[in-house]
């Protein structure tokens, strides 16, 4: 059972037990609601409006924010809260593991990962799950914004700045969503709704688009009722011309391959023609209920959930070329035609040597549905205010949420072509290779004809991630006459949280029934056979998109012998199986955080100068249950009796022997803050700030995953590789910040900020003593063991940003961001993932009173995407520089009608991949295409 906090009704009155005033019976109508401090209580319309209410946000703030309003974005084509964010000064948009970059996935601030960003909502956590099966497995902190429509936004702010009254977590800044409440509005009934259809160009599908808002208060203004619903769906396609790893010629591969001036020499490990389609389904509600039986008091009840289905079917046949070169010592294909260009080999021939009896797999077509892929996000969260006197309130806010992500099935049908004579490719800077492969005579293969093919064995699996946080949150104001000090915070938080992970593995039938042998294939797959006999293969019926490969450049072949989903589902149902009893133990894990934190924080004002001073202190307690697979060793083959304390064996399909590996550990990080405002003049505000700021490590981190034989020890040393390190400590950074603004008009405004972070702890890569069992002694040592390590990590850097009205109902604004951003997981010291050097936004808008529109253009250049240790060279891929332009046009019909067009990827951007910082050797070139949504809004 997870463990959780026990919201019984007792534990609920005790929490809000101060507030008991408020909660008796008062009948009377309440008076007006006295004035808020808060960012945002006004609506306005327009985009000069919208601008002016979030330029006086920012210049009000003590400390460095960005402030996003509901009028933001529906003046842009932002679809989600990713989007929204990604206009921001010192904001990138990062995209899943399916590099779908038709919409937002993640944030970064200020080059740092998104894991070590603290996303909520209203103030609270949110939990979610991913739809991608890579995504599912990463596990990682950062919230899924694919779950998060726009029209959920109220407000966004972007806090920059560590202050102790802030949830710790975001080590470069935090993000808060507001959503509306039902008292937000004047009227005492509002509606809102949303018809409209998106145009997918790559998928060529039109698809509806709703979503609708009602929200009701009585008369006197103390009790309200908001709802909020949505349906999106939208077809996606992404195709690519890729290269998944790259490899080098070992002595032993140079040699084989008749070349030995090939030592060390890079070269593609593979190409692939991928075409990614899928159909997502964004569905979901908001319901907000709020009382406020007078004007001390205020208690609001919200509730969400979201579900993203996300059916995909991914198409990839790609040649395996270090499946015929490379490290194999023998029946290696002989390489000539060679040209080497830094370092790389950028062209060749590749040849069956006469004789070999190597089965070589030359290419493989492969088919993989992803059946039941979805993610969801849900909360429920209680919040109640009450101001005992002029001077001093309580807030006390207890709630709970939970998302997943699933892969229910994935059904695949993958082919082989095996020993193939003659292979030839060439590969380019600027565009997708080019390929082909060639029978003993000469002639091309044809590549469209199943009879080349053979039936291939891959072990595919389903992946689960679950996700949850109980939460309890007690804070507190008090008035202060103490000279420069004029308020006084403080508060508790309290928060159990659990992360499970599991993949359900698919066996052939025949392997549970018998009659299962199998062939293996110098890629490391096999072709299956059932009592000495291959499948039958249904006719193929699919086929490749009309347009894969338009965009992409090169000439590469596309026509391959495809089976429709019917045909893939039909074929595993009759072959296949899936068993949840089938567990793969080696990569599951349970990680148990509780979080308990507190803090003082004193707000000041003398002169010119305001600001806050405080410390908050932070104890976090993770329990991380793994599996060491101990090989057949710790168990008996003929009983599940098992000779290790505590090791289990599974069953014949997985045939393994595992331990539970469960590492416990306490963390206690004091985080001091100042944050400092002086107004020069009216118009010219500077902000320093001084902070010390954490963040955890994702999840997949903390799972020490690892597989250890008496073969692996027998070698000695006691060395080992790990997926992940349980003794991770959080990740803390001391903070600089310095800016200036100068708010010299209405909607006017130009600022720029100096910032520099240097992190000790950060998940960076390496070597440590971990303690690990050792079945030849049959006891604990210690390993020296390969995986997360703490490391050191540096950020500086500086911001730009303007806003500007140029007249008759023009205006532009425009933002730039420099960051130099690096840890020292490797020596010299290497980029930080995620972290592009410049980026800069762009944005121009003009607008009457029936239209308006707005252009943004966002820019990003070169950032590092992976990095893993490795010799004799680091494994680094890298995206190149990108730029992606949008448009929104809107019509005013009359006060309650309006009409928007926006255009998403108008300039259809082909992102680029590569390894290792080459430019010579790509690992890949994708697009999505363009998305245009046309949508009628009503209000009242």
């Amino acid at each position: 059972m997870p463990p959780r906090l026990k919201f019984h009704p007792l534990a609920l009155a005790s929490a809000l037990a101060a507030l008991s005033p408020a909660l008796m019976a008062q009948t009377a109508p309440a008076p007006a609601a006295a004035p808020s401090n808060k960012l945002e209580t006004v609506e306005v319309t327009g985009i000069r409006a919208s601008l002016q209410r979030s330029i006086d946000a920012k210049k009000q703030a003590d400390t460095n924010v960005e402030v996003i309003s509901a009028e933001d974005v529906g003046k842009m084509p932002d679809k989600n809260v990713g989007d929204a964010l990604s206009r921001v000064p010192g904001v990138n948009v990062q995209a899943g593991n399916a590099l779908a970059m038709d919409e937002a996935e993640r944030v970064a601030i200020r080059s740092v990962p998104p894991s070590l960003n603290l996303f909520t909502v209203n103030g609270h956590a949110i939990s979610s799950g991913d739809w991608h099966i890579s995504d599912q497995a990463s596990s990682t902190r950062s919230v899924s914004f694919a779950l998060l429509p726009s029209q959920l936004i109220g407000q966004v702010t972007v806090f920059k700045n560590g202050q102790a009254d802030a949830i710790e977590g975001g080590i470069s800044g935090s993000v808060d969503m507001k959503l509306r409440k039902p008292l937000d509005f004047r009227k005492s009934l509002t509606g809102e709704a949303s018809l409209g259809v998106v145009y997918a160009d790559r998928a060529g599908k039109t698809d509806p688009q709703l979503s609708g808002l009602i929200a009701w208060q009585n008369e006197a203004r103390s009790a309200g009722v908001l709802v909020q619903a949505f349906s999106e769906k939208r077809h996606i396609q992404r195709d690519a011309a890729e290269t998944f790893s790259r490899g080098f010629f070992n002595a032993a591969g140079a040699t084989a391959s008749g070349d030995a001036s090939l030592l060390n020499v890079r070269f593609p490990a593979n190409f692939n023609a991928a075409s990614f389609q899928g159909v997502r389904e964004r569905k979901g509600a908001y319901i907000g209920a709020q009382l406020r039986p007078s004007k001390d008091t205020d208690i609001h009840l919200s509730a969400f959930s979201a579900r993203l289905d996300a059916q995909n079917f991914n198409k990839a046949p790609y040649a395996t070329v270090s499946g015929m070169i490379g490290t194999l010592a023998t029946g290696a294909y002989r390489v000539s035609d060679a040209k080497v260009v830094d370092g790389v080999l950028t062209e060749a021939t590749l040849t069956r040597p006469a004789g070999s009896s190597t089965q070589t797999q030359g290419l493989m077509v492969d088919q993989l549905l992803r059946d039941g892929a979805h993610s969801t996000s849900q909360f429920l969260d209680l919040e109640a205010e009450h101001r005992f006197s002029d001077s001093f309130k309580l807030k006390a806010r207890i709630g709970t949420t939970k998302g997943d992500g699933v892969t229910e099935a994935q059904p695949y049908i993958k082919l082989g072509l095996i020993n193939p004579h003659q292979f030839k490719y060439k590969i380019f800077p600027d565009k997708a290779p080019e390929y082909a492969f060639y029978d003993a005579a000469g002639k091309a293969i044809d590549l469209s004809d199943i009879k080349n093919y053979q039936l291939v064995q891959e072990r595919t699996n389903a992946p689960k991630s679950l996700d949850k946080e109980d939460y309890l949150h007690l804070d507190g104001e008090q008035r202060l006459d103490w000279g420069p000090f004029n308020l006084l915070k403080f508060g508790l938080r309290a928060t159990e949280h659990r992360r499970d992970f599991s993949q359900n593995l698919i066996f052939w039938k025949a392997e549970r029934d018998g009659g299962y042998s199998q062939v293996g294939l110098s890629s490391g797959n096999f072709l299956p056979l059932i009592n000495g006999v291959a499948p039958a293969l249904p006719v193929p019926a699919g086929s490749f998109p009309a347009d894969q490969g338009k965009g992409l450049g090169g000439n590469y072949p596309t026509a391959y012998p495809f089976f429709s989903e019917a045909q893939i589902r039909a074929f595993n149902a009759q072959y296949l199986y899936q068993d949840p009893a089938n567990i793969n133990w080696g990569g599951a894990y349970t990680i148990k955080e509780s979080n308990q934190a507190a803090y003082l924080m004193t707000e000041f004002e003398t002169g010119a100068w305001s600001g806050n001073l405080g410390l908050r202190s932070v104890t976090t307690k993770v329990t991380s249950i793994s599996y060491q697979r101990l090989g057949n060793y710790g168990c008996e083959a003929t009983t599940p009796r098992c000779r290790v304390d505590g090791a289990f064996s599974t069953n014949a399909q997985v045939n393994g022997v595992f331990l539970p590996q469960a590492v416990e550990t306490t963390h206690r990080v004091l985080l001091p803050s100042l944050n400092a405002r002086y107004q020069f003049s009216r118009d010219l505000i500077g902000r320093f700030s001084l902070n010390r700021t954490m963040g955890r490590p994702n999840y997949g981190e903390l799972a020490g995953s690892v597989s250890l034989t008496n073969e692996d020890i027998a070698k000695g040393p006691l060395t080992a590789t790990m997926g992940g390190n349980p003794a991770l400590k959080p990740t803390v950074s001391n903070n600089i910040d310095v800016s200036l603004g100068w708010y010299f008009a209405p909607r006017a405004f130009v600022s720029g900020g100096l910032f520099q972070q240097r992190m000790k702890d950060y998940a960076g890569r390496g070597r440590t003593s971990l303690p690990l069992f050792n079945p030849l002694t049959n006891k604990v040592e210690s390993f020296d063991t390969a995986t997360r390590v703490g490391v050191d990590a540096r950020v500086k850097g500086l911001e730009l940003a303007t806003e500007l009205p140029v007249g008759a109902g023009f205006g532009f604004g425009a933002n730039y961001t420099y960051v130099d951003a690096e840890d020292d997981s490797f020596t010299p010291a290497q980029p930080m993932v995620g972290s592009s050097k410049h980026t800069y936004n762009l944005v121009g808008f003009y607008e009457t009173e029936r239209y308006s529109v707005r252009m943004a253009w966002n820019h990003r250049s070169p950032f590092q995407w992976v990095q893993v240790a490795s010799a004799p060279f680091n494994v680094q891929r890298w995206a190149d520089a990108v730029g992606t332009l949008s448009a929104s046009l809107n019509y005013k019909i009359s006060d309650t009608l309006s009409l928007s067009l926006d255009a998403n990827n108008l300039n259809n951007p082909r992102r680029k991949y590569y390894h290792d910082g080459l430019e010579q050797l790509p690992q890949g070139y994708f697009v999505s295409g363009r998305q245009y949504y046309l949508n009628l809004r009503a209000k009242f």
